[in-house]
């Protein structure tokens, strides 16, 4: 498990074919390609793992797996989620001043993403499987078909939201600020700035 360092022009074109709303949006890149973990464990703030409720990640002693055959559903992530702080919000993806939010993304055949709400509003985080983290300012710019068959993210079916108060209990605020910090510092090292 590395790092993959590509060039702004190559990952903003793998990420614009993955993503085709994200032409419309001012978004951008917020770190080097890793896959040392995925959009679940970014929406923990975590980057030292892959979470996901099956054998061989990381998931909360206790809380039920997913069928192998089958792909996770939003009721997987729901009480995972709680033991963060979040409860259910319908598909209220406003800003709530007090408030961070996550948003689950799914296709026809189960959930597919996570987004994690800037902590203070104005957009949104997503690590799209082993790219990139990136910043979009609306849920839709990486939403797709929702056809299984696509391989595409879907829709955002639920969201989630926790009190300021739960994110700094549990050291996320930190944890979150930490990672930021650390590709922040890494592109200016390296000299290399994303779009």
């Amino acid at each position: 498990m590395a790092r993959t360092y590509r060039s702004d022009t190559q990952a903003a074109s793998a990420l614009l074919r993955e993503f085709p709303n994200l032409a419309r949006s001012e978004w951008s890149i917020k770190s080097w390609a890793d896959d040392n973990y995925q959009c679940i464990a970014w929406a923990e703030c975590r980057t030292d793992r892959k979470s996901w409720p099956a054998p061989g990640y990381t998931w909360p002693e206790g809380l039920p797996l997913a069928d192998p055959d089958v792909t996770a559903t939003v009721d997987h992530f729901i009480p995972r989620f709680a033991l963060l702080g979040y409860m259910p919000c319908g598909l209220d993806k406003s800003f709530q001043l007090g408030y961070q939010k996550v948003a689950i993304y799914a296709n026809d055949v189960g959930v597919t993403h996570m987004a994690r709400q800037r902590f203070f509003g104005g957009g949104w985080f997503s690590k799209p499987g082993e790219m990139e983290d990136i910043f979009h300012p609306n849920l839709e710019d990486i939403e797709g078909e929702t056809s299984a068959t696509a391989r595409k993210y879907g829709k955002v079916v639920l969201v989630l939201k926790r009190s300021w108060w739960k994110a700094l209990v549990n050291l996320d605020v930190f944890r979150c600020s930490w990672e930021h910090l650390k590709s922040w510092t890494s592109r200016r090292i390296s000299g290399h700035e994303f779009r």
